[in-house]
């Protein structure tokens, strides 16, 4: 942090008050510039998204689900699955 050194006796009240106004954004916008945001876009299918993009029936997504190899989300009153999570659900069998 740099400090400056500010005469306070030869600034009016406003002054003073946009001197700290501005000292507090050039540390708020120093302290976020190396914040990044997380992305959010993970992609959300419905059931028959996710049983035509595996080529897949409805009992058989639903045992999948409840054998624990796909995930699914309750969102009012519909469910969904991220797509990432879908794909990377697949491996490949030796």
């Amino acid at each position: 942090m740099n400090k400056k050194i500010i005469q306070i006796e030869e600034l009016s009240i406003e002054d003073l008050m946009t001197v700290i106004q501005n000292s507090i954004r050039e540390e708020i916008n120093a302290s976020t510039i190396g914040q990044k945001q997380p992305k959010t876009t993970t992609k959300l299918l419905s059931r028959n998204e996710v049983m035509e993009l595996l080529k897949i029936s409805e009992v058989t997504l639903y045992n999948y689900e409840k054998q624990g190899k796909i995930k699914g989300y309750g969102i009012g009153g519909r469910r969904l699955y991220k797509e990432e999570e879908i794909l990377n659900a697949l491996v490949e069998k030796k």
